[in-house]
């Protein structure tokens, strides 16, 4: 079982500790979605991390092409340097967009093109949290659900129809690392519908359940939709942080690599189907 150890965090004579004074965390992370997987090392200092993906993990086509990747967060993710150790290249990340798989979102909850919502109703948002602490990942944690469920009225050619979205998301939240905020939205206690009305009322709801206030170590999201009488759609997220610890960093850790170029991404529009 992973084990934490604890760490010192030295405060300057200005209350604020530096990046120099801030001992470094490790901490590994694996996200497994309908469309893309991956698994990753992460080491974060201050307001500066290091995320070098794994080579050897099955990946569908947009995972797969970090393969051999790592990426610099840095200044708190304002910038969020991409590199491609293979062709000597790199880019900002945040200048262009989001990564592969966004921590919180399935693409369930969303209707299919070139259906409209019209509007959202019969909206239930319930947070519930477990009594009894568990432990994931060697830290003490609380298991918190999150219960979704809304009706939205679709359009299609002047055709309207109705159509159901349920979702359930369970946390594991541990309070008891240094940090209040991980880089890359890990461990993130939230859920993104795309629906601004719903994705409203669950951020209130989850920012009035005090034990939500931490670090997930452990996300599974499950969502399911149905338009009419049609099949439902499911789709489910995983995401888990494991085996975190102090480490210790050669100079040049948060440095980007002389010799490369930069090189804007090839962005590509999702395949007809």
């Amino acid at each position: 079982m992973a084990t934490l150890a604890v760490l010192v965090w030295t405060v300057g004579a200005q209350g604020a500790a530096s990046a120099q004074d801030v001992r470094p965390l490790a901490y590994r992370v694996h996200s497994s979605a309908p469309t893309s997987s991956y698994g990753a090392e992460v080491i974060l200092q201050s307001d500066r991390a290091r995320i070098t993906y794994d080579d050897s993990e099955e990946r569908a086509v947009t995972a797969r092409q970090m393969q051999g990747e790592f990426e610099l967060w840095l200044d708190g993710g304002a910038r969020r340097l991409a590199v491609d150790r293979m062709a000597q290249t790199y880019y900002d990340r945040a200048h262009y967009r989001e990564p592969p798989v966004k921590t919180a979102t399935l693409g369930v909850f969303r209707p299919p093109q070139p259906a409209t919502v019209e509007s959202v109703s019969d909206m239930r948002v319930n947070v519930r949290t477990d009594p009894k602490r568990i432990d994931a990942a060697g830290l003490s944690c609380v298991h918190v659900v999150l219960e979704v469920s809304y009706r939205l009225n679709l359009a299609l050619l002047g055709t309207r129809f109705p159509a159901t979205v349920q979702a359930t998301a369970a946390y594991d939240v541990t309070d008891s690392l240094p940090v209040a905020r991980l880089p890359y939205d890990h461990g993130t206690v939230s859920l993104v519908t795309g629906e601004d009305t719903v994705d409203r009322a669950i951020a209130e709801r989850l920012a009035a359940t005090a034990s939500a206030a931490g670090i997930s170590v452990k996300t599974v999201i499950q969502a399911r939709r149905q338009i009419e009488s049609s099949p439902a759609t499911e789709e489910t997220l995983k995401i888990t942080l494991e085996n975190f610890r102090e480490v210790k960093v050669p100079p040049g850790t948060f440095d980007l690599p002389a010799g490369l170029r930069f090189q804007e991404p090839v962005m590509v529009g999702p395949a007809r189907k």
